[in-house]
């Protein structure tokens, strides 16, 4: 079956029938089928171009995005306002003749790993203050005569200068290391 409009002067309404059918109207249906063919190729036609205006506008919009990100670390970071960090953004792209968008991102990127390395050193810091804390209140708990656990981590002993916490001293090669 294929759609085809009516020959009969009402417009806006469709029939189906056979193609065999709609090729005996003769003119009329040639007519009709030209008609149908034009008016698809132009809503084809009017689809590629919003898809490629709404593609265009989604990269605007994250570009936007990533460069208002930049502009607010530079601004947090180098204590400017974010008009000055986006002129400096603005000054590296064309000194550097990069996109501005891709200079954004790269300084929102740099500036997560940062962060991320930040926060992994803070959490760090928290659980090794956090042992030290246990092994003050376990040392708190075994009694004022009690020696506290044993010393195991690098470097002399607290307690026996020169020795490591090591059982042996390490072998050492000739020429340096044993690695």
């Amino acid at each position: 079956m294929c759609r085809c409009s009516r020959t009969d002067g009402r417009s806006g309404r469709w029939m189906s029938m056979p193609p065999a059918a709609a090729w005996s109207g003769g003119v009329d249906g040639a007519r009709a089928f030209a008609t149908l063919t034009a008016e698809l190729v132009r809503t084809g036609a009017e689809l590629v171009s919003r898809d490629l205006g709404m593609a265009q506008l989604r990269q605007a919009l994250t570009s936007r995005i990533s460069i208002e990100q930049a502009k607010g670390v530079l601004a947090a970071s180098q204590e400017v306002t974010p008009d000055e960090g986006f002129q400096q953004l603005r000054a590296r792209a064309r000194s550097s003749s990069r996109k501005l968008a891709d200079l954004a991102r790269e300084v929102v990127q740099q500036a997560q790993r940062e962060r991320v390395a930040a926060l992994a050193i803070d959490d760090a810091r928290g659980r090794m203050a956090e042992a030290r804390a246990q092994a003050a209140e376990q040392a708190l708990q075994a009694g004022p005569n009690r020696a506290g656990p044993t010393y195991r981590g690098p470097g002399p002993s607290p307690r026996r200068p020169g020795r490591t916490g090591a059982s042996r001293p390490p072998e050492r090669l000739s020429e340096g290391w044993p690695w």
